[in-house]
C-alpha cells in the first residue's frame, strides 16, 4: 500500500515513534510541542502548542480511516469525517489490539446525533497509554 499515508496526532512521543518506525516514509506528523489545552503547559510555547492541536485535530477529521483512542479528542475530531461510521476502528487496551467497531451497523443507520461510547464502545479517560 504505497500510495496509504498515516496520520499520526498523539500526546505521546513514544507511540508516534514507534509508529513511524512501522511505517516509515508513509507517516505524515505535524511538528510541534505537545499541549493538552485543559493542562497546565509549564516550558511549552503554548501557541505553537495550539496551532499543532487544532491542525492535528482538522486534519483527523479529513482521515479515510480512523483509529479511535481512549480519548474525547480523537473521537470528537472523526465527527468531522464525512462518514464518521465508515472504516472506523478503536484500541483496544485490554489486548493491545486494534479492533474494527461492528457495533454501530447492528442497529441500523447511525442517528443524526450520537455518543462515540454507543457506537464503539469506548471509554473517555482522557489518559495517554503506551502501545
Amino acid at each position: 500500500m504505497r500510495n496509504t499515508r498515516v496520520f499520526i496526532a498523539s500526546d505521546s512521543e513514544q507511540a508516534s515513534s514507534k509508529i513511524a518506525l512501522q511505517f516509515p516514509n508513509q507517516t505524515i506528523t505535524v511538528p510541534g510541542p505537545i499541549l493538552h489545552i485543559d493542562l497546565p503547559a509549564e516550558g511549552v510555547d503554548r501557541d505553537h502548542g495550539f496551532l499543532k492541536v487544532v491542525i492535528d485535530f482538522y486534519a483527523l477529521g479529513e482521515c479515510h480511516t480512523s483509529i479511535l483512542t481512549p480519548s474525547g479528542f480523537s473521537a470528537l475530531a472523526n465527527r468531522r469525517r464525512i462518514d464518521p461510521y465508515q472504516n472506523l476502528f478503536k484500541y483496544e487496551d485490554s489486548n493491545r489490539r486494534i479492533e474494527r467497531c461492528h457495533n454501530v451497523y447492528e442497529y441500523g443507520p447511525p442517528p443524526k446525533v450520537m455518543n462515540s461510547q454507543l457506537y464503539c464502545r469506548v471509554v473517555f479517560n482522557c489518559s495517554s497509554r503506551e502501545m
